[in-house]
């Protein structure tokens, strides 16, 4: 079980309306279930006080997934996420409150024992989905790539 907080105080040169605090929660919880199987849930809550009302707000945010071991060497990584968008103020444009909500799911597989070079090679497929309030806000997002990575 991890709980991290963090507070930040940010400026922006171009956009003085953006300047404000950042605030943020989080706890993340990890549970082996078998030496094969791993699960995981996170939830997050970010606050954003700026000085511009449309860039207030609050973004929760719901993540579950889970990591399984194959015989073989296989390893697949599954994630859900979840996640609502809710700003103060009103846009000039639109003249409404915006609200994104985003929905995802992600799917990474890798071989333990494949490398090149000091790199594994990863695979993953996903799809995002954002409905919002302002149109030009929402989105679909299906992708795939090919990834090489290095923990430490």
């Amino acid at each position: 079980m991890a709980i991290r907080a963090q507070y930040a105080q940010r400026t922006y040169a171009g956009n003085l309306f953006k300047n404000g605090s950042v605030s943020q929660l989080s706890a993340r919880y990890t549970h082996v279930v078998t030496p094969a199987l791993l699960l995981r849930a996170e939830a997050v809550v970010v606050r954003t006080n700026a000085t511009g009302a449309r860039h207030s707000g609050t973004n929760t945010a719901l993540s579950i997934g889970g990591q399984f071991a194959f015989s073989g060497g296989f390893v697949a990584n599954l994630d859900v996420n979840l996640g609502v968008d809710q700003r103060n103020g009103i846009h000039p444009l639109f003249g409404v409150t915006r609200q994104d909500r985003r929905r995802s799911v992600a799917l990474r597989l890798r071989k333990r024992d494949l490398r090149i070079g000091n790199f594994v090679p990863e695979i993953s497929v996903g799809y995002t989905n954002v409905k919002s309030t302002l149109p030009i806000n929402s989105y679909r997002n299906t992708y795939m790539s090919l990834q090489l990575s290095r923990q430490f």
